[in-house]
């Protein structure tokens, strides 16, 4: 219990890091067997934050496919063409980070805590594309 508790601790501390949060990164993601990660050099928080659970796993497969690694371009606007969205659901019974993808029928996914550490915010929307 003591080491959830410190690993809650250590992400609220990641979290509360001030420090300006661009509108687009470019994020590399990679699979390590049965997960798949964010590489985000500049995160001190525990690395099990870094997984993508939720249905992110399942889209990262998804576009990867059949490697196990991709890079995507991230914004919080729409830079235009071939960027597909996801935007923020907030109704009540969902929790905060879950994002439904419209290119999608009926595909929602959940983005951890680490987005606002990315972005300093669960923003309204999203984009990605993959970048080759």
């Amino acid at each position: 219990m003591e080491t959830i508790r410190n690993a809650y601790s250590s992400l609220m501390n990641c979290l509360a890091t001030e420090k300006p949060k661009p509108d687009r990164r470019t994020l590399r993601f990679y699979a390590d067997g049965l997960a798949w990660y964010v590489d985000l050099p500049e995160w001190t928080g525990p690395p099990g934050a870094l997984a993508m659970v939720a249905g992110a796993d399942t889209l990262l497969a998804h576009l990867a496919y059949p490697d196990k690694e991709i890079t995507l371009d991230v914004a919080t606007y729409d830079p235009g063409y071939d960027f597909i969205e996801l935007i923020h659901i907030t109704r009540e019974g969902k929790p905060e980070g879950t994002y439904r993808v419209p290119q999608f029928e009926n595909f929602e996914l959940w983005l951890c805590g680490v987005t606002k550490f990315v972005f300093g915010e669960f923003p309204n929307k999203l984009y990605f594309k993959t970048v080759i």
